[in-house]
């Protein structure tokens, strides 16, 4: 839609531009134009889809992504704006016995609440947690432990992720074990969505995409203060176990990700109140 309102603004035939036409200068002139007509909304969604149009038509052969590395590709800040959305632990236990048919008529309802529980539990991603399957548990110290490779860094991720199983996630396992195909952990994932999904990882955007839709009811009975989404369940494990004593060390490998993004992206300070109140405690002398 932002591609056929600059071509408009420039007078440029959007129904006959083609793939081929596309280089630097185009790409960020359409960066530009967003950034003065659009105030820079939608800047990010602009740029990420560009750049996968144009790492598609560099691997078919129409153009070289190499000659786009020079432009102005929006980058994420340092620090993520969500990592001050975490839900506390009454919120989490209230989630565990909300009544989902007072919110929502869904069939789904409690499909959609076991999943965001094993979030809470793993700390996983989304999409990780979609694609998690019964092979990828294996036995360390005599603890079942979910050990894979995070989809997004998978090629550069030197440590596999190592998440101990608990009896809750035990429970959640069986009790969708019946429904799930081809060895997931969730019926959301089989072998022939895979085969005939017209679009890459379309299963899990299309879950993702009405489980949050789901959330934003979800999290006005919480009482949450801000959006609550699939990777607020994230940010809050990691934040729980931090708070909990558990060495950050440990929960970077847990999560498939670093301690400096655990400290910049996902730890909640502002959400620990036990390290508050062991703060409080200590301010004596």
């Amino acid at each position: 839609k932002r591609l056929q309102e600059f071509c408009k603004a420039k007078k440029i035939k959007y129904s006959k531009l083609l793939i081929t036409e596309l280089n630097a200068t185009f790409v960020n002139n359409v960066f530009e134009w967003v950034e003065r007509a659009r105030k820079g909304t939608g800047m990010c969604y602009v740029s990420k889809i560009l750049h996968s149009l144009i790492m598609k038509a560099d691997k078919e052969g129409y153009l070289k992504a190499e000659d786009f590395k020079k432009c102005n590709w929006f980058k994420k800040p340092s620090s993520s704006s969500q990592k001050f959305h975490t839900l506390t632990e009454e919120q989490c236990k209230k989630f565990t016995t909300l009544d989902l048919s007072s919110i929502s008529k869904s069939p789904l309802n409690e499909l959609y609440r076991d999943f965001c529980l094993f979030i809470l539990y793993t700390g996983q991603s989304a999409c990780d947690a979609i694609a998690l399957r019964y092979s990828d548990i294996k036995k360390i110290g005599g603890i079942s432990h979910f050990v894979f490779n995070r989809r997004k860094i998978a090629e550069k991720q030197a440590v596999p992720c190592s998440v101990p199983i608990n009896t809750e996630l035990d429970r959640i396992m069986l009790r969708w074990r019946r429904l799930a195909k081809d060895g997931y952990i969730f019926p959301i994932r089989n072998k022939e969505k895979l085969k005939t999904q017209t679009t890459n990882n379309g299963d899990i955007k299309h879950f993702i995409g009405n489980l949050n839709n789901w959330l934003k009811k979800v999290g006005k009975a919480l009482g949450c203060s801000f959006p609550l989404h699939t990777y607020t369940f994230r940010h809050t494990a990691i934040t729980h176990y931090i708070s909990k004593g558990v060495p950050v060390i440990y929960v970077s490998n847990m999560m498939g990700t670093s301690i400096e993004n655990c400290e910049k992206i996902y730890y909640n300070n502002q959400g620990d109140t036990a390290s508050r109140n062991k703060v409080l405690a200590a301010m004596k002398f």
